[in-house]
């Protein structure tokens, strides 16, 4: 579906199926049934636990990778924050 921007609610406009567009701008609500119902309860708690969330920069994130002597495989910035993956530099 295509939508307009909503700035109001911090919707951009885009292509988004449903599910998509409700996770990122409504309910982020996860599971994994490989996990017990508890542990599925956590990670969702720590997504609506304001307090205990910190928001980095890009830059900063790398800063802290060649700080501890690690190259950057894999990065993603989105809707989640930043992802990224390292490897140790020989």
């Amino acid at each position: 579906m295509t939508v307009p921007a909503v700035k109001v609610l911090g919707i951009d406009a885009g292509t988004y199926d449903v599910q998509r567009l409700l996770y990122h701008f409504f309910l982020k609500c996860f599971w994994n049934p490989e996990l017990d119902a508890e542990t599925n309860a956590v990670i969702n708690y720590d997504w609506y636990h304001p307090q205990l969330c910190t928001r980095h920069t890009l830059p900063e994130v790398k800063s802290w990778f060649a700080a501890a002597g690690l190259r950057v495989d894999q990065q993603c910035v989105d809707h989640y924050g930043i992802t990224m993956r390292g490897t140790r530099v020989a």
